[in-house]
């Protein structure tokens, strides 16, 4: 017999009880014998700042965190070859030998080899001593550094004087990680050429930039993989393609940038403006380019938005509540299907992060998963969730009388319809199977109750509370006893380290105690529940609530 799960929603009022909601109903079909594959693509690669970060005690001591909880594999930084890395010595004088120096990007790669990570390599930014700008008395006004230089930070966002002589650079960092960690090693990595145009324009230099970078990267070895052009805003997918084809520069993959926030989803006319999961079906939209090419896609950076914070390294308070968990429950599951979509990159993985100045104020709106004190934010916890998720997905079928257009209904017209007249707030995510891994053998489900800020749409639109009434027929019963299950949640009440830390008063150097008060409120609500006789089990999802559920035999 086929399981049915069918689930029944309430408006929640605020304040009010699941008894006295006023009821809309809807019902998710689960067959289990029609699933699909669920790969894991989102753990492929996580963002951090810059490539000397990587030397830090504490940004290890995250990263391999990140590796434990989050099941993070790749990793993907700014700056490889900036002067801070002391790459590239001498003054750059034509004629003369440039010299090379890896041992601060051994410190880096090094480690995380021995993680286990497989790095996406950006070949950025330009060493002084190859820039094509002009220092004269000591100024640096025509040879700036990236963010005006805060910290450690010093990335020069111009082209090279010499094309010959950068593409010969690439070489020989490529060379240097293939004598050191092997040719199958790094063939299993990925080299991606600058990041959104930094100080070079689009088509030229750029393009001229990446065949020289291109080239270099197949002169260490035929196999190693190459791509670009690291856009902001989807810019250019099938555009770069075509261009580097012609000019004969090899191109393996494909990536770009999307945030919520830009334009595409934002501005007043813009095709995405009315849609809800306009982040999601711009994606999408980039993938298909890609795959018309016959390309993979990787997004090497994304997250909830920059939406609310000046820029440069901070985003806004969203990032740090559980705004940005159910951002990512309700997107993976979107974007579940799209098959050349190979990386989905979350920037960052912690607020050890330099752009707009290292400051280490927690909870300051920094891009990263988890403070600089360690304390891990909703969105940490979601990806936790999800990586203990099963790699087959079951089909489900979401009819909300209220949207008859859900993206999660197998009954719309088409999930990449837009802009949609009414969506769901509501995600419904199913997995099994997998093998076993992380113990996840048996059913899932991952909920979220999402609608995009201002400034993360044209049509901002905030959910109400929900009551979850689910109803599972067919569901293995235990021989002995009630069937139970595991319920999960992130929510601003149950998982709260951002407001626990306001009611301190919000210190910018919390005491240890007070970090160990903050790491306590990170924690998700956890509580195990029967399952009634008939398969009954209730779950109240908060506005931005996320619930996972495992099942146990």
């Amino acid at each position: 017999m086929v399981p049915l799960l069918l689930i029944s929603l309430f408006s929640a009022l605020a304040g009010g009880t699941a008894a006295s909601l006023p009821p809309a109903s809807a019902s998710i079909r689960y067959n289990l014998s029609e699933v699909t594959l669920f790969p894991h693509y989102w753990k492929r690669c996580f963002g951090s700042g810059h490539a000397l970060l990587g030397t830090r005690a504490d940004f290890r001591e995250h990263l391999r965190l990140a590796v434990s909880e989050l099941g993070l594999a790749g990793l993907r930084f700014h700056g490889t070859l900036d002067d801070d890395m002391s790459v590239v010595a001498g003054d750059g004088a034509e004629g003369e030998d440039d010299e090379y120096y890896f041992y601060n990007v051994d410190l880096v790669y090094d480690y995380l080899v021995d993680l286990g990570i497989r790095p996406i390599v950006e070949l950025s930014f330009m060493p002084r001593a190859l820039a094509n700008c002009t220092v004269e008395g000591g100024e640096d006004e025509d040879c700036p550094y990236a963010f005006g230089s805060p910290g450690s930070y010093k990335g020069v966002t111009a082209p090279p004087r010499n094309f010959t002589r950068w593409s010969a650079l690439v070489r020989g960092l490529a060379s240097h990680f293939v004598e050191r960690h092997g040719l199958a090693e790094v063939a299993a990595w990925r080299f991606e050429v600058w990041n959104e145009m930094w100080g070079v324009d689009y088509p030229h230099p750029y393009l001229e930039l990446y065949r020289a970078s291109a080239e270099g990267v197949k002169a260490a070895h035929p196999a190693l993989r190459v791509g670009g052009p690291a856009t902001m805003q989807a810019m250019y997918v099938r555009d770069f393609v075509r261009r580097a084809r012609s000019l004969g520069a090899p191109v393996d993959f494909v990536s770009t940038h999307f945030y919520p926030s830009d334009p595409n989803c934002t501005e007043a006319g813009a095709a995405g403006a009315g849609d809800w999961d306009c982040f999601a079906h711009t994606v999408e939209a980039a993938a298909a380019d890609a795959h018309d090419a016959g390309l993979p896609l990787l997004l090497t950076e994304y997250k909830d938005g920059l939406q609310g914070g000046p820029g440069y390294g901070h985003g806004g308070a969203h990032g740090d509540k559980a705004y940005a968990a159910a951002f990512i429950i309700r997107n993976i599951a979107l974007l579940a299907d799209v098959s050349n979509l190979e990386v989905l990159s979350w920037w960052t993985f912690t607020d050890i992060f330099e752009e707009g100045w290292l400051r280490g104020v927690p909870f300051s709106g920094v891009y990263g998963l988890m403070t600089t004190q360690g304390v891990r934010k909703p969105a940490w916890r979601a990806f936790e969730l999800l990586h203990r998720a099963g790699t087959e997905r079951l089909p489900v079928e979401l009819v909300d009388p209220l949207c008859p257009a859900s993206p999660f209904s197998s009954s719309s017209s088409s999930k990449n319809d837009a802009p949609i007249a009414c969506t769901s707030t509501l995600t419904v995510l199913a997995t099994v199977g997998g093998g076993g891994e992380n113990g996840a053998d048996g059913l899932q489900l991952f909920l979220a109750n999402f609608g995009p800020m201002e400034g993360a749409t044209g049509t901002p639109w905030k959910p109400t509370a929900r009551n979850v009434t689910l109803t599972i027929s067919s569901l293995p019963r235990p021989s002995a006893g009630k069937t139970m299950a595991l319920l999960t949640m992130i929510d601003d009440t149950s998982t709260n380290p951002y407001d626990t830390w306001v009611a301190m008063g919000s210190p910018q150097y919390p005491s240890p105690a007070q970090v160990a008060v903050l790491h306590e409120a990170s924690k998700p609500k956890q509580s195990v529940v029967a399952v009634g006789e008939e398969g009954k089990l209730s779950v109240a999802l908060e506005p931005y609530g996320v619930a996972h559920i495992a099942f146990v035999h």
